[in-house]
């Protein structure tokens, strides 16, 4: 057998009468004893020209997608599919975060016109001894008047 180990890589070794002899392009038989021996015969893989020649374009092209397809899954799931799922765990935090939100805009407009309704049946006294507290208290903020009135505008300084 060790001569036959030098020509390539013995893939079995069975007898003469049996259908494994028809392995196939790539490989050789050598009858010893009544034994043939089935090797494969070693391709360098640098040698590209060497492989279309002996498998076929079609048969090479086919072997590189596959490991293209190969190497695309195994990005996919080892790369991209950890940090789609913290940014779905992100977005699904996100979306209860906003739910929440809204929930408490709706109690805050329940509650602002129930005020409102109140504060249009108080008196002319009442009404303005609460726009005295709302002015006193209110907030100073220009983006959040809690008065409800308008503010003045401001003048422009001359250029």
């Amino acid at each position: 057998m060790n001569g036959l180990e030098s020509r390539g890589r013995v893939l079995m070794v069975c007898p003469s009468n049996s259908p494994c002899t028809s392995l196939g392009i790539g490989s050789e038989y050598q009858n010893q004893g009544g034994l043939y021996a089935v090797t494969q015969r070693m391709i360098p893989v640098n040698d590209l020209s060497a492989v279309i020649s002996q498998f076929g374009f079609p048969i090479v092209a086919a072997v590189g997608l596959g490991y293209f397809i190969y190497y695309i899954w195994v990005w996919a799931t080892n790369t991209v599919q950890p940090v789609l799922d913290s940014a779905m765990g992100s977005l699904v935090a996100l979306i209860d975060r906003v739910r929440m939100l809204d929930n408490d805009m709706i109690r805050l407009n329940q509650k602002l016109q129930i005020a409102l309704e109140y504060k249009s049946k108080l008196s002319q006294d009442q009404q303005q001894e609460l726009d005295d507290i709302v002015t006193r208290y209110g907030s100073r903020s220009q983006q959040f008047d809690s008065s409800g009135k308008t503010p003045p505008e401001k003048k422009q300084p001359r250029a």
